[in-house]
């Protein structure tokens, strides 16, 4: 009974097994011919000659009269879906470098790939793995133009000691990972994956890719590029639906062009090198980038690096990267647009100009801990940028050279705490028109040696100038700026002259910033420029007024009238009319300043008077019953000195000029009154009671104010 389930479960086994094998070969008719040819083989008796057994090395053979071992070994393996594998097990002897010395059994011939390539019936034998070739020497040219190849062409560790020719070819991947070429020449090539140019691939000649189609990466990582007579890579017009990396390792020693190139992922080149001394080192104008660019992590480019209107999905990282070009541009990117943030920090390094005309960012521009050097020209320059976020040049940045954002528009602030800008006797930032949304902080640190112009800026937020280290060559210059509160310590001002204020607008003055009249008079008396101008004194006076400090604008505005009776030049009868408005009502802000002058006056009169009347010089003007009552040196006095109102005093006695008496003040002091002196005071009195009255009213009217 055992016995029968045995057998039973045996045959139904079977069964289903077989059932099995029938629906998949409906399913898969391909792997059904290759089961049975593999059944076919297993049932045929096997043969000892490898040639024997390849369909291919026998249509080769129709085709070539002398196939070397080598080239039997490469039909043989593409047929059979292997890697021609040509390596020693000596790593020492696998060496690119020592290709001159591999023997012919490492040897294969341009023509041999190309014919395999190209003719129709060889090709079809060639199965979805590709040509797969490792450790060989390739002999002659490699002529693939507008071949149409559905498989990939793989060269490991190889060496063409010709040009390879794929112009306008048709490729599904490319890949010569650790190879060793003369050229490439692949304008116009369509490839539906990627190309791997990369670890320890190496070129002596130009990389051509102008126009090509990549369907995946552009990936040339730890490679290495020169070309002594033109360009080491020229991708111009290169459309990659993947990535580019020139990174980690890669060095190249000529132009790298990627003129209009559109990428579709990242354009990395961290860890890069890239060498044209006094040329271009990177060309990547109109650069159109999905992703991100990444020149970052010890990248080091010896040359100018141009991005101009290039347009970026991500970010541009350069943090950390090294970019030379003494005396020339550093880094070009007039007219990007950057839909991330700019980060040129921590490391970052340019000798040489940065240049970002007219660029948009669509966040922040970072420059903290970078350090920018062109001495004596410009440093950065950032003319008509167009930033939604914030700049940073702070933390550690150092600049030698000028740096320039005039024209520019800034969604937050503009941060140079802790930065230190060197550019002795010229500008070193240089901020004309600039308008800023958020703060300008020079603060912490700040350090300036030129000067920080700021004419014309518009500042919605604050302007703080506080803890400024600084220097007598440190120059701030903001006039016709304009400012929503103005922070700023007094041992942050520069000196005598090397502030201007002339225009300068500011709606309040920060917490714990001097507001009293006397510092801020100090604080104006530093303002430079060759001709005297209110506007300072009358825009602080308005916002020590709008803050509830009426008395401190006044004082503000007096002294802005002595000043400019110091400063300007005044005609004679400017400086007299100055002097008296100055004199007795304050410039108008003091009116009633002119009644203690009148009681001044009256005072010294009452006792003139007095004298004079005990002196008997004051006779009578016409006899009659008034002449003979008391005599009132005060109301007297009074009487002359207020003008229209009648005391009935003066008009009845008048100093006799033609007298002159003493009155006896005390045992041994007489004092001679003269009767001329007198009458000259009696009309001195007159005449001022009339212009101090006058003043009186106009200056408490304000008809007077200047």
């Amino acid at each position: 009974m055992k016995r029968m389930v045995i057998v039973f479960t045996t045959f139904l086994m079977f069964g289903v097994n077989l059932a099995a094998e029938v629906h998949m070969a409906n399913k898969f008719p391909i792997e059904e011919s290759t089961n049975q040819k593999n059944s076919i083989v297993r049932e045929t008796p096997k043969v000892n000659s490898m040639e024997e057994k390849s369909k291919l090395v026998e249509l080769a053979k129709k085709h070539f009269d002398d196939l070397s071992e080598a080239e039997i070994k490469f039909f043989t393996a593409i047929e059979k879906e292997d890697i021609a594998d040509y390596t020693s097990s000596n790593k020492e002897e696998n060496n690119p470098e020592n290709a001159d010395q591999w023997g012919n059994d490492r040897v294969l011939h341009a023509k041999t790939i190309k014919w395999l390539c190209t003719d129709p019936k060889a090709a079809k034998l060639v199965t979805h793995k590709g040509i797969q070739i490792k450790g060989a020497r390739i002999e002659g040219e490699l002529d693939l133009q507008f071949a149409e190849m559905g498989f990939p062409l793989v060269f490991l560790e190889c060496v063409f000691d010709e040009m390879i020719n794929v112009n306008s070819a048709c490729i599904k991947f490319f890949i010569l990972t650790g190879s060793y070429v003369d050229s490439i020449q692949a304008d116009g090539v369509k490839i539906e994956g990627g190309v791997f140019l990369r670890d320890g691939f190496k070129a002596d000649g130009e990389l051509r890719f102008l126009g090509a189609d990549i369907g995946q990466d552009f990936d040339c990582t730890d490679s290495n590029f020169t070309n002594k007579d033109g360009k080491a890579i020229i991708a111009e017009r290169i459309n990659v639906k993947g990535s580019v990396f020139l990174k980690n390792g890669f060095k190249a020693n000529n132009e790298v062009c990627f003129l209009g190139a559109e990428i579709g992922g990242d354009f990395d080149c961290t860890n890069g090198i890239f060498v044209n001394k006094n040329s271009r080192a990177i060309t990547a104008d109109r650069v159109k980038v999905k992703g991100s660019i990444f020149l970052k992590d010890d990248f080091k480019a010896n040359g100018e690096v141009r991005f101009l209107g290039a347009e970026i999905g991500g970010d541009f990282v350069c943090t950390n990267g090294e970019f030379i070009n003494e005396g020339s541009g550093a880094v070009l990117a007039d007219g990007m647009n950057v839909k991330g943030s700019v980060f040129l920090r921590n490391g970052f390094k340019a000798n040489g100009e940065v240049r970002f005309l007219s660029t948009v960012i669509g966040r922040d521009f970072y420059c903290t801990n970078g350090e920018f050097i062109n001495k004596s020209d410009k440093a950065i320059s950032a003319d008509g940028m167009d930033i939604k976020g914030c700049v940073y040049l702070s933390d550690s940045f150092t600049a030698n050279g000028e740096v320039r954002f005039s024209g520019a528009k800034i969604g937050g602030d503009f941060d140079c705490e802790n930065g230190k800008f060197v550019n002795e006797g010229n500008i070193a930032i240089k901020a004309e028109g600039i308008e800023i949304k958020g703060n300008v902080i020079f603060g912490n640190g700040f350090k300036a040696e030129g000067r920080v112009v700021f004419i014309g800026a518009i500042v919605d937020g604050h302007l703080i100038w506080s803890g400024v280290n600084l220097t007598e060559k440190t120059i701030l210059d903001l006039r016709n700026a304009k400012v929503g509160i103005l922070l700023d310590d007094k041992k942050s001002w520069p000196a005598r002259g090397n502030l201007f204020l002339n225009g300068f607008d500011y709606e309040e003055i920060g917490d714990n910033s001097p507001e009293d009249a006397k510092s801020r008079i100090e604080w104006l008396r530093l303002n430079g420029g060759e001709e005297f101008s209110p506007q300072p004194y009358e825009q602080l006076a308005e916002v020590l007024r709008s803050s509830g400090r009426e008395g401190d604008a006044k004082k503000i505005l007096i002294e802005k009238n002595k000043d400019k009776s110091r400063l300007t030049k005044l005609t004679l009868s400017e400086r007299l009319r100055h002097g008296l408005f100055g004199l007795t009502i304050a410039y108008g802000y003091k009116p009633w300043c002119a009644l203690w002058w009148g009681l001044g006056i009256v005072l010294f009169g009452w006792l003139f008077f007095w004298a004079g009347y005990r002196a008997d010089v004051m006779t009578p003007e016409n006899e009659g019953p008034d002449t003979s009552g008391g005599f009132s040196a005060l109301m007297y006095s009074l009487d002359v000195f207020v003008p229209i109102v009648d005391l009935r005093q003066a008009s009845y006695r008048l100093p006799n000029a033609n007298r002159a008496g003493k009155v006896r003040i005390s045992d041994n002091l007489n004092i001679t009154v003269s009767g001329k002196v007198l009458r000259y005071y009696f009309w001195f009195e007159i005449i001022a009671g009339w212009v101090l009255t006058t003043l009186l009213v106009v200056g408490v009217t304000g008809l007077v104010r200047t």
